[in-house]
């Protein structure tokens, strides 16, 4: 039963990728670019968005005192002016640190060269991905993987809201990873949870066609590490 659980997962993601392929197009497609040609924030300039929110984003206090960690996930759209809007929280370690990596997303709007499709300038979507740790050796991939096989030991047993629970922690965790999310959504399906399997499809096809560059709205991750020391 567990192999075919696996099985079932690897075949989503396998058939999620070749309806993908089947749609690529010739457009040339051209990610926005963090561009700071002058001062942001107190007379420093920096060089990259990495190097920006690393320096600015703090680990919220409201969160070090309940020891919220794992890996937040925002999205943003960058317009044809370089402005930012439209910002979606994909995966929420708390409100607080919702608040303050969106805060500082927006001190770079304006700075940002904008995406381009075949030439012409459009509004294109980034993605970031920052791993807020309560100790720097904390292993998110190691604690997530032992929550996936935690979430399937479960959903092995037909116990599907507690092997839920558990592929909810593994994402906390590890937001992007393709083979938690196929596992909680044949998870859902098996439940009954028609539109919360549906959810975790769309974003399986949203990883995929970043993966395969064949969505002129791909995505890229810009992955970080606060660490409450």
């Amino acid at each position: 039963m567990k192999a075919n659980l696996i099985f079932l997962a690897a075949m989503a993601i396998t058939v999620f990728a070749t309806g993908q392929n089947q749609n690529v197009t010739n457009n040339v497609s051209v990610n926005p670019e963090f561009k700071c040609t002058g001062t942001i924030v107190q007379g420093t300039t920096f060089e990259t968005i990495e190097d920006f929110l690393v320096n600015q984003v703090n680990y919220p206090f409201e969160s070090i005192k309940c020891a919220k960690q794992g890996t937040e996930v925002i999205s943003f759209t960058v317009t044809p002016e370089g402005e930012i809007t439209n910002f979606k929280v994909i995966n929420s370690i708390c409100p607080k640190v919702d608040q303050e990596v969106i805060r500082v997303l927006s001190l770079t709007s304006g700075k940002w060269q904008s995406g381009t499709v075949n030439g012409v300038k459009v509004p294109l979507e980034k993605e970031v991905s920052i791993a807020f740790k309560m100790r720097l050796s904390n292993d998110f991939k190691e604690w997530g993987q032992s929550c996936l096989t935690k979430g399937i030991n479960m959903q092995i047993k037909d116990n599907h809201k507690k092997a839920v629970r558990f592929y909810n922690e593994a994402l906390n965790y590890m937001p992007n990873d393709k083979n938690i999310l196929a596992a909680r959504m044949n998870c859902k399906l098996e439940m009954g949870d028609d539109e919360g399997a549906e959810q975790d499809q769309l974003r399986l096809k949203k990883l995929i066609n970043n993966e395969n560059k064949t969505d002129k709205y791909n995505t890229e991750e810009i992955a970080l590490i606060v660490a409450f020391k």
